[in-house]
This record gives C-alpha cells, sequence and structure tokens, in this order.
C-alpha cells in the first residue's frame, strides 16, 4: 500500500485529526504511521527521556504511545534500544491475569510464605528470561553469549512459536520450573519454592550466566534491552490471594532501570488505580521511585492537534495545504 493510501486510512474524513485510541503496535508501517500523529516538541516527551520506570496518566491521555514511542525514537544515551519485547497481545486482560495466578498459586503451596522480595525475585527473573529469549531468537551472529543464551532457553522447551509471546514463555518458564520443584528434593525435605528457586535450574545454564550473556553482548553491541508492559490495568486487584503477587510485581518492576543496567523497563499505569497499586505495595517510596505523571498544558494539545491537522490537509487537500 502507498504511503499516502496507509496514512488515509488513518486520518480520515470522519476522523481528521486520526484514531482516539493508540496505534496497534503490532501494525504494518507503525513507524511511518505514528511519526505523522505523534509530536515529540511537548514536556511530557521530555520527561520520558529521563527513563521512568512507570507511566501514570489517565485512561486516553496517551499512556500506549508514550511506550510506543521508543519502539519509534529508537535511541538511549549512547546505543539504541534492541531488543523491545512487549507485554501486549490480543488478550492481554487474561494472559496478565493468567501469569499472577500461577505466581499467586506458587505463593499459597509455599510453606512457610515467601517474603515480597523473594517474589519480586522471582518476577525479576521471568522478565530477565524474556530478554534473554529475545536476544537468543532475535539474533543470529554465533559468539558465546548467545550460544549460552540459546542453551537456556532450550532447557525450558521454549519454541520458536513462543519467543515472539512473552506471556506464553514466562507462562511455560512457571511451569517448568513448578514442575522441577514437585519432583525435588528441596520439596521432600519441607524447603519452600521461593526458597529452592536456585536449586531447581532446569539444565546446566543457571539464570544469572544467562543473564551474565545478556548484558555482556548488549554492552558490545551498544544496545540496550527494554521490557514495555501495557497490562496493569488488566490486574484483578480484588482478589486478597493475589495481593503478594501484585506487591511483588510493583517491586520488580520498580527495581529496573538502575543508572548502570542494559535492562530497562516501562508500564503504565491508570491513575484510576494508581492508589490502590500504592496500598499494595510493600515500601510506595522504593517502588515507585521513578513514576512520571503524564500531564499536557493546553498549549501542547493545541500542537499535536495542529500537525494532526495539517496532516489531514496535506493528504486530502493538498491545494488548500500549500496555501500554509
Amino acid at each position: 500500500m502507498a504511503r499516502s493510501e496507509v496514512l488515509k486510512s488513518v486520518f480520515t474524513k470522519d476522523l481528521p485529526l486520526g484514531p482516539i485510541s493508540s496505534t496497534d503496535p503490532t501494525q504494518a508501517q507503525l513507524g511511518r504511521i505514528f511519526k505523522a500523529y505523534f509530536d515529540t516538541h511537548n514536556f511530557p516527551y521530555g520527561q520520558l527521556q529521563l527513563n521512568p520506570t512507570m507511566i501514570v496518566g489517565r485512561k486516553g491521555a496517551g499512556k500506549t504511545d508514550a511506550l510506543l514511542s521508543h519502539m519509534i525514537y529508537n535511541t538511549p544515551k549512547g546505543g539504541q534500544y534492541s531488543p523491545i519485547i512487549f507485554f501486549q497481545d490480543r488478550d492481554a486482560a487474561v494472559s496478565i491475569n493468567l501469569v499472577v495466578k500461577q505466581v499467586s498459586d506458587a505463593i499459597q503451596a509455599s510453606y512457610p510464605g515467601p517474603m515480597v522480595e523473594q517474589v519480586a525475585d522471582f518476577w525479576k527473573g521471568l522478565f530477565q528470561i524474556s530478554i534473554v529469549t529475545a536476544i537468543a531468537s532475535g539474533y543470529s551472529d554465533d559468539t558465546p553469549e548467545l550460544e549460552l543464551m540459546r542453551l537456556y532457553v532450550r532447557q525450558y522447551d521454549i519454541v520458536d512459536a513462543d519467543t515472539g509471546e512473552p506471556f506464553r514463555v514466562i507462562l511455560k518458564v512457571i511451569q517448568v520450573l513448578r514442575q522441577l520443584y514437585d519432583k525435588s528434593d528441596s520439596k521432600k525435605i519441607g524447603l519452600g519454592f521461593f526458597e529452592s528457586l536456585s536449586e531447581i535450574d532446569p539444565g546446566p545454564v543457571g539464570l544469572k550466566e544467562a543473564c551474565f550473556a545478556a548484558t555482556a553482548w548488549l554492552r558490545r553491541n551498544s544496545r540496550q534491552s527494554l521490557i514495555l508492559f501495557d497490562s496493569v490495568e488488566s490486574l484483578s486487584l480484588d482478589d486478597p490471594n493475589h495481593h503478594l503477587a501484585i506487591s511483588g510485581l510493583l517491586k520488580a518492576i520498580g527495581s529496573f532501570n538502575s543508572a548502570e543496567s542494559y535492562m530497562s523497563f516501562r508500564c503504565c499505569i491508570p491513575s484510576e488505580i494508581y492508589f490502590y497499586l500504592t496500598d499494595l505495595s510493600s515500601n510506595t517510596i522504593k517502588d515507585f521511585n521513578r513514576v512520571m505523571i503524564l500531564q499536557w498544558s493546553a498549549s501542547e494539545l493545541l500542537r499535536i492537534a495542529a500537525k494532526r491537522c495539517m496532516k489531514f490537509l496535506e493528504l486530502w487537500y493538498p491545494d488548500d495545504y500549500r496555501r500554509f
């Protein structure tokens, strides 16, 4: 499809300023569409360059577009974001709650119950495995680091069909680890699942080794991995059995994005549930220490509207467009 026809499907005569909802991240020619309507000359975009972990805003404020901007304007300091792991699919509400339930089931089955720090470490390990999987499956060079990461991924029987679905990857990892724990000596002597994680790697390569390999590969290639998580609003917050799992998730998210890390994290949080999440946090100051509040001034909104209006005129009324 020609460039103008692609954009005409976005800036229609019924919707001259473009769609109300954000662009589908899987859409063909995403970059071309996104650059046509997204404006970088504003304060919120400047805040995004400060490496926030959480982007908080009301529904419709542009949180998802703020996430997508990292896929399009792909230039962290000193390199590029690659790989980018986007935790969002058509069944995101089901997927995220299924993952939370699996983590909660592991918590309920553990005696004594785990500390929130142990749950957070488990979540962080799952996210790190998604990064290792994306690197191992997405690049073809035959370096020792990549070979080690590929070996690590094979230990979990993660197949090619799984690698593009990060929710599916971490669900498979949880399943494998719980099966290994059920057969382990750790369970027989009374150790809980979370206390036993360091003893139940499915093969000769451990997560720490795989993460060292991933960090070395990213550093040598001037890259930074980035996780985009747009499913927090779908969390089921009413079930008390899930509260420790969600508290651990918040702590894990808050631990990303340190200055020396080559692994970054961005997630969207609707302001409508923000205070429910702070109530579940075990340490609000630490867990929410890199929060960005997405707010727009009237002049910034006018600038965005003007940019989109000009694109509409250029596409549909080129003679009028040339007058400006």
